[in-house]
Parts: structure tokens; C-alpha cells; sequence
């Protein structure tokens, strides 16, 4: 990574949390947020923690069959122990750790993980926008007063709708990158071989994909893992002692999962942030509410990761300063071949 930019990011993220500080002693009322946490249902919030729990269990899951070699399970959960470890507490995205810490604790190289990373990211972004159409489905219904069957179908054939199209895209992500590039490049302020370049790589992952069985079936854990994230999301706000419909409440719930799922964490201070900005700025919860909803959620997905990573470190006999050195070296390798237009990894998961 280009120490210019790596610099400004660390000051951006610094930045954020002095922000979030100030707007918290500015507009947060402590007094409200600590009764509202001494009122928190425990017993809920704990019945909460084991939809997460098993959620995790997916993400490694999904990870083991998106790779082409099939390491033993469990070694490959301590490498992901350890990159969601290092993302609680540093800056690092664990797309950035992942490979590094796979190839730490089984025989993948880095190479062959950075290109799973490529299609384990594609498949998280389309559960974002699945995630979203059922978001909008679900408003729609409550200012249409429809019925929970009929949203149901609309979303079912809309998410077919969403697979049927993705197929299509991938077999002709050529044809569809020359369309859309040629369309975006006549917007403002819009240069024409960046979107092609940005528009490219992201149907390229379709490509690394694999079959269209494998695709799909993919996207299929990753709906269970966001399903199993969805539940331990809406009980942790049914935990915070609040009168709230439930149908509000699923919309909160997946509202925090489109912007920031337990899949694709943050570092302690910036999720909070973030997870305060979305709901107290889109006016779906008031800022106390949503900064004890904040600490409630990242709690255990942080104690969680810590204990796990700690724990896989010592197992495998790592060091933490090496662990991040590697980390590192990894990123400006990476940065250095996406500056040069060769693709990053060697290898593509195939059909399963």
C-alpha cells in the first residue's frame, strides 16, 4: 500500500473517532444510554450470542467451499479466528488478513486465497443487494398495509428474478461491461476507462466463480449465514428495552446488516459509528437508542473474536507482531500488482 494513502487512512479513521467522541458527549445523553443497558433483557441478548455463534460457523463454511484445495475445516476457522480478530482491533479489513492468515494455519497459499477473496467479496455484495430488495419489499408492505404472504412471494420472485440475472451477467460479462461502462462514462464527472476498470473487476469475480452450480450454491450458505446474522440482530434489539413493531424492529435489524453485517465488521469505534450515522440518520431510531443498540451488537462479535483469534494464535505459534508484518507485506504486494493491471492470485475456484 502507498505510504501516502495508508497514512491518511489511519488519519481519517483516527479522525472518525474524535468525531464520534464529540458528537457523543455533544447529543448523547449518558444517563439514558446507561439505563437503557441496565434494562437490557440479558437472558435475550444471550439466546441472541448463539445465532451468531453458528452465523460464524458459516462464514468459515462458505470460505472452505469457495476453495479449490478443501483444508481441514478447523484449522481454516482459526485462520478466520485470527483475521476477524485483527479487524476488531486494527484497521485492516479482513478481506486484506484473510489469505494470510489461511496460509498461516493450512496448506493454502496466498496466492489461492486471494483469488477465493475475490468471489467469498462478490457473494458478500450480493447479499447486500438481496438483503436490500427485501428491505424496500418489507417498507413497501408497511406503507401499503399488504399482507405478510403476498410480501413473501413478491421478494421469493424478485430473488429469483436476482439469480436468473446474475447467470446472465456472468456468461456474457464481457458484452455487459463494454454496455455499462459505454452508459456510466457518459455521466458527469464519471471518466470512462475508470468504470470499465472498476465495472471489469467486478464481473471478473462472476468469471472466477466457477460453474453456475457452484455460484449459487455459495450464495445459498451465504443465506443462511445472513439469515442466522438477521435473527441475532432483531433479538438484540428486542433485547433494549424499547415498544417497537416487530416489523419496525426487522427493518432495523436489516437495515445495521446491509451497511455493516457481522460478516464484514469493523474496528471497535468505527462500527458504532457507523451503526449510530445509518439509524439515527435515516430517523429509524433516536441516538441513545441507537448507540446502546451499537455496543449490544459489536459486544460479543468482539469478545467473540478475540478469545477465538488469541487462542488460534497460540495453537498454530504465532507471533501477533509477525502476524501483522505478514499482514502488511501482503497489502503492498497487492497494491503493487493492481497498480501494474495484473490480476491479483493465480488460480480460480473451479466447479465443485
Amino acid at each position: 500500500m502507498d505510504r501516502g494513502r495508508s497514512h491518511t487512512k489511519r488519519w481519517l479513521i483516527v479522525g472518525g473517532i474524535i468525531l464520534l467522541v464529540i458528537i457523543f458527549v455533544l447529543f448523547v445523553d449518558v444517563d439514558a444510554v446507561s439505563s437503557l443497558l441496565v434494562g437490557t433483557n440479558w437472558s435475550l441478548w444471550l439466546g441472541s450470542v448463539v445465532f451468531l455463534v453458528v452465523g460464524y460457523a458459516f462464514i468459515t463454511v462458505r470460505w472452505h467451499y469457495l476453495l479449490v484445495q478443501k483444508p481441514d475445516w478447523l484449522k481454516l476457522f482459526q485462520g478466520d479466528s485470527i483475521a476477524y480478530m485483527i479487524n476488531m482491533i486494527t484497521p485492516i479489513p479482513v478481506m486484506v488478513s484473510r489469505s494470510v492468515t489461511t496460509n498461516l494455519t493450512t496448506p493454502v497459499s496466498i496466492p489461492q486465497g486471494t483469488s477465493a477473496v475475490v468471489v467469498d467479496r462478490l457473494v458478500e455484495t450480493m447479499m447486500r443487494v438481496l438483503v436490500f430488495v427485501l428491505a424496500i419489499v418489507l417498507l413497501a408492505a408497511q406503507l401499503a398495509n399488504a399482507n405478510t404472504y403476498g410480501t413473501i412471494l413478491v421478494y421469493l420472485g424478485l430473488f429469483a428474478l436476482a439469480i436468473a440475472g446474475l447467470v446472465w451477467i456472468r456468461n456474457r460479462h464481457e458484452l455487459v461491461t463494454d454496455k455499462l461502462s459505454a452508459w456510466l462514462g457518459r455521466l458527469p464527472h464519471l471518466d470512462e476507462a475508470q468504470v470499465r476498470k472498476t465495472v471489469g473487476n467486478f464481473l471478473q469475480g462472476l468469471a472466477y466463480a466457477g460453474s453456475t452450480r457452484h455460484l449459487v450454491f455459495g450464495l445459498l450458505i451465504s443465506i443462511v449465514m445472513w439469515t442466522f446474522f438477521a435473527v441475532f440482530q432483531y433479538l438484540v434489539l428486542g433485547a433494549v428495552p424499547s415498544a417497537r413493531p416487530a416489523t419496525d424492529m426487522l427493518l432495523i435489524a436489516l437495515v445495521v446488516l446491509i451497511v455493516i453485517p457481522p460478516s464484514s465488521p469493523a474496528m471497535i469505534g468505527l462500527y458504532q459509528a457507523i451503526v449510530v450515522g445509518v439509524l439515527a440518520g435515516l430517523g429509524l431510531m433516536e441516538i441513545n437508542g441507537a448507540v446502546s443498540y451499537a455496543i449490544l451488537l459489536f459486544l460479543p462479535q468482539m469478545v467473540i473474536w478475540l478469545v477465538l483469534g488469541f487462542v488460534a494464535l497460540r495453537i498454530n505459534h504465532i507471533g501477533f507482531a509477525r502476524l501483522v508484518q505478514l499482514v502488511r507485506d501482503h497489502t503492498n504486494q497487492e497494491s503493487d500488482t493492481s497498480k501494474s493491471g495484473v490480476a491479483p492470485g493465480d488460480t480460480s475456484p473451479g466447479d465443485a
